[in-house]
């Protein structure tokens, strides 16, 4: 018979003391990987559960442009006109060097915070024919809206070079006449055969450069002098006709033909000092849009329904307005209500 030696039941204690330390560490992996994966599980309960929103009642207000409660003329009765489906801004702009950079000229003078501020507004009223209420977030804006406009239909014309859309002026509209009232306007009075000839010179100046106009701004002046159409710079506006005589005559005048940059920019300036919004300029506001019918369209409707949405489409404010105080904050929503509140 063999026994075993003692060093052999030493070796049988260590492994069996080796087993046992083998089997309490993976028990403890064992409850660790079981406590995080239901700390991960808790966790993730946690954040897939709706949290609870805090509303602030001063800063619940409607910024909902097509909704029209809120509005003052919504307690008005307006006529029930339908536009036509404005037109995208032309996708293929001019490839001329001279109009890229009147466009880039602009654009860098471009004020943010106006932009934000007109680009997403919300129609509150019009005090007149001149300034509008327009609140963006929280903030109610009194706005200059003649101001505006001019730099609105500056860049639209650049925008739009040489593929404006245009109306017909029914019935052409003969150019040495207007000029000449034009021109007795500025003279103070009649001027005789020496404002007839002036007249016939720049009729001819114009009529010298009637193809470029036509092609680039749909200016349509025919062979015998006639105007017969303008340019619908924002579709379903027509620009003041009162305003007319003055703007052929600085068109003749006051643009320098013989620079192509120097020269679209006149044009444009002309254009834009010409379409603002001038409220005393309006011969009739039946003819203040281009859709046919037969209802008489206040300056305001105009105003609301088609200058303001222009504002919101591809529009770069200069920042010359913030100077002119074009645009100003008359009043903070919270406020006014932590106001009401105490009341």
């Amino acid at each position: 018979l063999t026994y075993p030696s003692g060093n052999n039941n030493d070796e049988d204690d260590e492994n069996g003391k080796k087993q046992n330390q083998d089997e309490g560490s993976n028990q403890i992996k064992k409850r660790h990987n079981s406590t995080a994966s239901s700390s991960s599980s808790s966790s993730s309960l946690l954040s897939s559960a709706p949290k609870k929103r805090i509303y602030e009642p001063h800063k619940l207000v409607r910024t909902d442009s097509k909704n029209p409660i809120g509005r003052l003329d919504a307690y008005f009765r307006h006529p029930e006109l339908v536009l036509r489906k404005r037109r995208k801004i032309a996708a293929t702009r001019s490839n001329l060097t001279s109009v890229k950079e009147l466009l880039t000229e602009f654009s860098a003078m471009c004020d943010e915070n106006i932009q934000e501020i007109l680009g997403d507004n919300t129609f509150v009223g019009c005090v007149d024919d001149t300034y509008a209420l327009l609140q963006h977030k929280t903030g109610l804006y009194l706005t200059h809206i003649p101001n505006i406009s001019k730099y609105l239909f500056y860049e639209r014309a650049l925008i739009d070079f040489s593929s404006m859309e245009s109306f017909a002026v029914s019935p052409p509209a003969p150019i040495t006449p207007l000029l000449r009232m034009a021109l007795e306007k500025e003279g103070g009075g009649d001027m005789g055969e020496e404002c007839d000839s002036i007249a016939e010179k720049l009729t001819k100046l114009l009529l010298s450069k009637s193809a470029m106009l036509n092609e680039y701004f749909s200016i349509d002046i025919t062979g015998n002098g006639e105007l017969r159409s303008l340019p619908e710079i924002i579709e379903n506006y027509v620009p003041p006709m009162g305003a007319l005589p003055s703007f052929l005559l600085k068109l003749s005048l006051d643009v320098n033909w013989y620079e192509e940059k120097p020269c679209f920019r006149g044009i444009c300036d002309e254009l834009a000092a010409f379409y603002k919004i001038q409220p005393k300029m309006y011969i009739d506001h039946s003819t203040t849009t281009t859709t046919s019918r037969g209802d008489n369209v206040s300056l305001k409707w105009i105003i609301q329904h088609t200058i303001l949405p222009a504002f919101r489409t591809d529009f770069h404010p200069p920042n010359v307005l913030q100077k002119e105080n074009c645009v100003v904050k008359v009043a903070a929503l919270e406020k006014l209500y932590r106001i009401f509140e105490r009341c």
